[in-house]
């Protein structure tokens, strides 16, 4: 919110307030004696809803004042330099201003005389005002969509009135950086580089992305195939896909058959871009347990003998969480104990309604105007462009 006092060079602003914040003073100018001054105030993050502001000067005076409230600012670095210019009764006020594009230029203009004014070209008018007593202000306010160089200026109906402006160009939510792209398939993913060296697929720079490793050599007496070093005739193979990578589903049964139930459930999934922990849901048949995720454990083991899961019958399983695209797979357990690769829960759905869509992108953006941990995408406490990036990457996936 920006807030532009005019009033007697004589006197001054000593507060702002809105719903009893107080404002930070942008910049001030006067044009000297007792005739004009002009001082621009600023609110990150206002309350919402309608509230009385409050200016307080350091001695009577007749002013006037008028408020504007935007959106998609800058939560830490709201706006530009102060710029002001000011001039005689013969001359009217203009003013140029250093912004940008995606900006936007605030100014306000104080004139001591009983005049009225009007803004200059493609000038937005936000508020118009004259003080009723005999010592006359017109203030007024407009706005103008940024570029490199901003003209602002006002016409007064008369010859009258030594006048004094100022601006300031608002700067808009930062452009989130580029999200990095991963280079294989999954964290378990495995490739062989030639026919006795492979490559594993993991988040080995620490920037959220997933990458192949540095090339490994296999035993002098294995070769590699399918992403598996082995001796002739064996190898891990079951579930691995082509390029090595091992596709969502079970990648291992060990303990037999025993009671014809499974007893032990070993779950394997990553979240990209995750950098705390999330607090997820995990459903199968009857059985159901929290648990909390981060990629530094991405191996999560269940004790799930009272669930009854029957041996050679499909089963489901079912991952939430309030962030996430629902991650749903099917598998048969063939042993007792059962390890099952969930694959990437995928992080973007404010919303919940299982598709990462521009809902999603408005609720972010509220989150991080109101700095709200709803939009605390990647968990590392913070709400900022790099949330805003986690989403881009995801936009437009659905879950299961």
């Amino acid at each position: 919110m920006v807030i532009g006092v005019c009033l007697g060079a004589d006197r001054s602003v000593t507060g702002v307030t809105y719903n009893n914040v107080a404002f930070s003073k942008i910049g001030e100018a006067s044009n000297g004696g007792n005739f004009s001054r002009i001082q621009l105030w600023g609110l990150v993050a206002p309350d919402t809803g309608s509230h009385n502001v409050i200016v307080r000067l350091n001695a009577a005076s007749d002013a006037v004042a008028g408020a504007t409230s935007w959106t998609g600012i800058n939560q830490t670095a709201p706006h530009g330099s102060f710029f002001s210019a000011e001039g005689s009764s013969v001359s009217h006020p203009s003013l140029d201003v250093s912004s940008g594009p995606g900006e936007v230029v605030v100014d306000a203009v104080c004139v001591s005389a009983e005049v009225t004014v009007a803004s200059g070209a493609n000038q937005t008018e936000r508020w118009n005002a004259i003080s009723a007593d005999e010592y006359f202000k017109r203030g007024a306010g407009s706005s103008k969509t940024g570029a490199t160089t901003v003209a602002m200026s006002w016409t007064k109906s008369a010859n009258a009135g030594p006048w004094v402006i100022g601006a300031v160009s608002l700067k808009p939510v930062s452009s989130p950086p580029q999200p990095c792209s991963n280079e294989c398939p999954s964290s378990v993913a495995k490739q062989c580089t030639d026919g006795t060296h492979y490559q594993t697929c993991g988040d080995y720079n620490s920037d959220g992305c997933l990458e192949w490793s540095s090339t490994a050599s296999c035993p002098s007496d294995q070769a590699c195939s399918g992403g598996v070093c082995s001796t002739s005739g064996g190898g891990e193979t079951s579930g691995d896909d082509t390029t090595g990578g091992k596709k969502p589903g079970v990648i291992g049964s060990s303990g037999g058959t025993g009671s014809g139930k499974l007893e032990n459930l070993k779950l394997e999934l990553s979240v990209p871009y995750l950098v705390g922990k999330l607090k997820a849901k995990v459903e199968i048949s009857s059985f159901a347990k929290e648990v909390e995720l981060s990629n530094d454990k991405k191996e999560h083991s269940f004790d799930v003998k009272e669930a009854d899961l029957t041996l050679n019958k499909s089963q489901t399983i079912i991952l939430t969480s309030e962030k996430t695209l629902v991650r749903k797979i099917s598998f048969t357990p063939t042993a007792i104990e059962t390890t099952v690769s969930l694959g990437d829960l995928i992080l973007g759905d404010l919303n919940q309604d299982n598709t990462i869509d521009s809902t999603d992108q408005l609720k972010l953006l509220d989150s991080i105007a109101s700095q709200t941990s709803q939009g605390d995408l990647n968990l590392d406490t913070v709400i900022n462009s790099f949330d805003w990036a986690v989403l881009l990457e995801n936009f437009g996936k659905k879950g299961d």
